[in-house]
């Protein structure tokens, strides 16, 4: 991985924009050019400003032309789209389809753990939403066969295939609507029999511990897994901050998490400080790809500001956000358990005695039982050293 200006490789982009090589082919082959990004949220105060403002695709005026420049053009849908959303929760109009489809977006990942925070009935419109704008909602569908479906887009003659799930834990019913909740074995071999029918296969998952600069541990060994089976490119989702990128053989790439968009980072039961600097900082993933595989791929450095514009990250900030990415991707090629463990005793201990502490003042027990029903040994493990070291010291 190295730094290098952006304009060297991308036209009409800022002159002091630095951009962090993942993977470099300079032949003149032609290539599909995927652009991914993170989490992308139009509630909370993203929502009011939108409204009050009669804001539209302003919000993304300065990396709009880049993003209508890819041939497909990938994010996390973090909030479903549903009428009257105004004074609710993670939820955003149906307007706002239209705003992505503006922007260049034609896949929107939604099997997480937010889709279904307003029923079948909120996913089931979200679906609809995104069908009329002709953007492909991934992960989730009609039917449990359906959600599971390899999608495949071709251009140019080139067969993209791609697969999405989440890890979320919440419960289904699945009567009319849902999503795939990711089950390894089951993944692999959705994996082993989608590859021979494109040239290209991406999975998308939105997974992992908030907050963090590294993915679980056996998350990591699950995604190397994952590529072994045949998949071409990972985009991992959830952690609200961008953890590390590891290029593997084959040129096959792992991206573990891709930060925060657009989100508004306040919205919630409960405020959660922690790296509230680095989860309005993401990056513009680039995948040009061909027959051969991955031709190159690039991360360049956004942020959104106190506005929620987002913006292409030049000088000094931009260059240490890829500092950053270049610092933690290297910290996960070697034995990383101890700084994860560290971390998340940290960074994810508070968040949840937090949310817990405001579930239990306010008497919503079948939240709590239900969060217990999920208790395992690395929790319990995570709070005894966040109570050991609030009191004791490192």
């Amino acid at each position: 991985m190295e730094i290098k200006p952006a304009p060297i490789f991308f036209q009409d982009l800022p002159q002091f924009l630095d951009t962090l090589i993942l993977k470099k082919d300079m032949s003149t082959e032609d290539f599909v050019k995927i652009i991914a990004v993170g989490d992308i949220g139009f509630s909370g105060r993203i929502q009011t400003k939108i409204k009050n403002n009669n804001t539209d695709s302003r919000i993304f005026d300065e990396v709009l032309p880049f993003l209508v420049s890819g041939d497909l053009v990938f994010g996390n849908l973090e909030t479903p789209l549903i009428e009257d959303s105004t004074t609710k929760m993670f939820a955003s109009d149906p307007e706002n389809a239209n705003l992505l489809a503006m922007c260049g977006f034609n896949i929107l990942h939604v099997a997480n753990n937010h889709i279904l925070d307003y029923g079948e009935e909120g996913l089931r419109k979200t679906i609809q939403h995104l069908n009329i704008n002709n953007i492909l909602p991934l992960g989730a569908g009609q039917t449990i066969k359906e959600v599971k479906k390899l999608r495949i887009i071709e251009i140019n003659g080139l067969k993209i295939g791609w697969i999405g799930c989440g890890r979320t834990h919440v419960k289904q019913n699945f009567s009319s609507v849902g999503y795939w909740e990711y089950e390894e074995a089951e993944l692999i071999q959705a994996i082993r029999k989608s590859k021979a029918k494109v040239d290209t296969l991406i999975i998308s998952i939105h997974a992992g511990q908030m907050y963090l600069d590294y993915p679980k541990p056996e998350i990591k060994e699950t995604m190397e897994k994952l590529l072994e089976s045949g998949a071409n490119l990972i985009l991992l989702h959830h952690a609200h901050v961008l953890q590390g990128v590891q290029v593997y053989r084959n040129n096959n790439i792992c991206c573990f998490n891709l930060g925060n968009f657009l989100l508004d980072i306040k919205e919630g039961n409960v405020e959660i400080p922690i790296l509230a600097k680095e989860q309005t900082e993401s990056a513009v993933f680039v995948f040009n790809v061909n027959k051969s595989g991955i031709h190159s791929a690039f991360a360049l450095p956004t942020y959104f500001d106190e506005d929620f514009n987002v913006h292409w990250a030049v000088g000094q900030r931009g260059r240490l956000i890829l500092e950053r990415l270049i610092r933690i991707s290297e910290d996960i090629k070697y034995d990383y358990r101890d700084l994860y463990h560290q971390q998340r005793a940290e960074r994810n201990a508070m968040p949840i005695i937090k949310v817990m502490g405001f579930h239990i003042k306010n008497g919503n027990w079948k939240f709590v039982f239900s969060q217990l029903t999920h208790l395992r040994f690395e929790h319990v493990r995570m709070l005894i050293s966040y109570v050991y070291t609030k009191f004791f010291g490192a």
